[in-house]
């Protein structure tokens, strides 16, 4: 572990008491509140792209197990290597949509070596190509990483387009786009356009949305051969095809757990354009999930081990609670599967189901109950829904919006900003919104804000002067705040909500007061201009229908 570095001295002698009362209040709260966001805290070094290596390969070279590698927006043309001697983060500060590894076909973008158990968070990878597996993702044998928030999109190998699971490894991933990935192979191991999993593997794979893939032979979203009971939960399946079995997934000598998906519109050549499977072990079980639309039908098993059970599936199919009706989704043409009001795979799942997750795909609840639909489902109401969505939301990327509510922002309306991460932003100074931060992209494109306050203008402007001075320290608050953040939207009426909600707006007026005794306060309009639009800005794109602002209500 490293901590941070105690030579660093501040560049200026008119640096005022508020401003070193700002630094030593976001020490302090960030430490004190970190207790309450994970069970201890980890001091790591923090290593910056471009900022301290001009690559990312450079700086994983010189980073040690437990340090932080954050990379800033922009296209990067590499191809990673995790190596297995050390664990670490690397992190994009950003997010996906911004923040590009372009392999330019020349092997696989990122692996993981053997046994290495680092993270990869917020990045699209894109432009693997290989003769061999993973043609954008490879993880070595016995590696454990953990792939999340990340689009991985337009790779091509042998076999594993988007990822491929080495022998025994057992990666994470979540929150991922998988989508526009082939391979290109024709015999039995040429598997897997999204994700192929190699013999004795066991990948979780969660709240993410695999569509688009295609296989030269099975397998075009998903391909597992032998794995050991791999976890497939909250995902969403759709327009991925294979040249002959499993549209969706294509699996043999495994006993996956399905739970909560949805699948629509994935085909083969032979039967199985959902799911195919050849010898599944005991063990293997579907649950809660829609299968509509897949051609030229849903499930085709050569054996009855296969358990199927509270599901709706097209023609239907023999299991306990499964049922045979129009799922009803938002719209299916254009990729929306949530659920219609009518939907009646509303509280008829089970709530007993194997690897049952808390929440849905969009991160709300699992279990509500609809009081006007009648309870056809199994356990203790409240029944869960089949499908990836639980009803009560509006899927647009990473945020959850009440469907019976205006899901756009007054921008002239005062302070209650809300939207991913409006919790704690949107109440900061409790001031009028003065612009718009872009923070992700609805599935069908359009990009989303979030209001931004002139406390957070602020607050933003002191993190972008602190780390002028300590970067590693400002690294270290900002990774705090968002988590907090999170974790605070997560739950209104919380603990961490109502601290948040009081600490930040004290934050807010002394970094602002403190900037400008300082003399740094061109840090603000510098770290706002970077990262907002202008109101005027964002009515221009929202009447165009290229912009939303999402509102939550709890």
């Amino acid at each position: 572990m490293r901590n941070f570095p105690m030579n660093e001295v501040f560049p200026s002698a008119i640096l005022k008491p508020s401003l070193m009362l700002f630094t030593k209040c976001c020490t302090f709260c960030f430490f004190i509140l970190s207790i309450f966001i994970s069970s201890s805290v980890v001091f790591a070094g923090t290593i910056f792209v471009p900022g301290d290596y001009a690559t990312i390969q450079k700086a994983i070279n010189v980073s040690s197990t437990g340090d932080i590698v954050s990379v800033a927006a922009g296209t990067y043309y590499e191809n990673i290597l995790f190596p297995g001697n050390k664990t670490i983060t690397l992190i994009s500060e950003n997010g996906a949509v911004s923040t590009v590894i372009d392999g330019g076909h020349n092997g696989s973008v990122v692996t993981f070596a053997p046994d290495n158990n680092s993270t990869l968070d917020g990045f699209t990878i894109t432009n693997g190509s290989t003769l061999g597996n993973g043609g954008g993702i490879l993880c070595g044998s016995s590696s454990s990483p953990t792939i999340a928030n990340c689009i991985i999109t337009d790779n091509e190998a042998f076999a594993g387009g988007g990822i491929s699971c080495g022998a025994s490894s057992a990666p994470y991933i979540t929150n991922s786009i998988i989508q526009y990935n082939s391979v290109t192979g024709d015999n039995d191991q040429s598997n897997g356009g999204g994700i192929h999993a190699s013999p004795f593997s066991r990948p979780t794979i969660t709240n993410c949305i695999i569509k688009n893939n295609t296989s030269g032979r099975n397998g075009g979203g998903l391909a597992f051969n032998t794995a050991d009971e791999p976890w497939i939960v909250n995902c969403i399946f759709s327009n991925n095809t294979a040249a002959v079995n499993g549209g969706a997934i294509s699996f043999k000598n495994s006993a996956p757990v399905i739970t909560n998906c949805t699948f629509s519109n994935n085909s083969a050549s032979s039967p199985g354009g959902a799911i195919a499977c050849s010898n599944p072990l005991p063990g293997t079980a579907v649950a809660n999930s829609i299968l509509w639309g897949d051609s030229p039908n849903e499930i085709t098993c050569d054996s009855a081990t296969i358990s199927v059970t509270y599901s709706d599936i097209e023609e239907g199919y023999t299991g306990e609670g499964n049922i045979n009706a129009d799922p009803k989704f938002v719209d299916e043409e254009n990729g929306d599967f949530h659920l219609l009001n009518d939907s009646p795979c509303i509280d008829a799942g089970d709530n007993s189901a194997l690897a049952l997750p808390v929440t849905d795909i969009d991160g709300d609840d699992r279990k509500i109950d609809d009081p006007a639909v009648a309870d056809t489902g199994n356990g203790t109401l409240p029944i869960v829904d089949i499908g990836a969505y639980e009803l009560n939301s509006v899927y647009i990327g990473a945020y959850e919006l009440n469907s019976n509510v205006d899901n756009v922002d007054n921008p002239t309306s005062g302070g209650g900003g809300s939207g991913g991460g409006g919790g704690i932003f949107g109440d900061i100074l409790k001031s009028s919104v003065i612009g718009y931060h872009l923070d992700g992209y609805t599935s069908s494109g359009i990009q989303v804000y979030m209001p931004v306050t002139r406390g957070f203008k602020a607050l933003k402007g002191a993190q972008e002067y602190v780390r002028s001075f300590a970067p590693n320290l400002a690294e270290f608050i900002r990774k705090c705040f968002d988590s907090l953040e999170r974790r605070a939207d997560a739950n209104k009426e919380g603990f961490l909500y109502r601290i948040g909600t009081h600490l930040f707006p004290a934050l807010g007026k002394v970094a602002e007061s403190g900037l400008g005794l300082a003399s740094q306060k061109e840090y603000m309009d510098d770290a706002y201009t970077k990262t907002t639009i202008s109101v005027e800005e964002f009515e221009k794109l929202k009447k165009r229908g290229q912009a939303i602002a999402p509102k939550t209500v709890k």
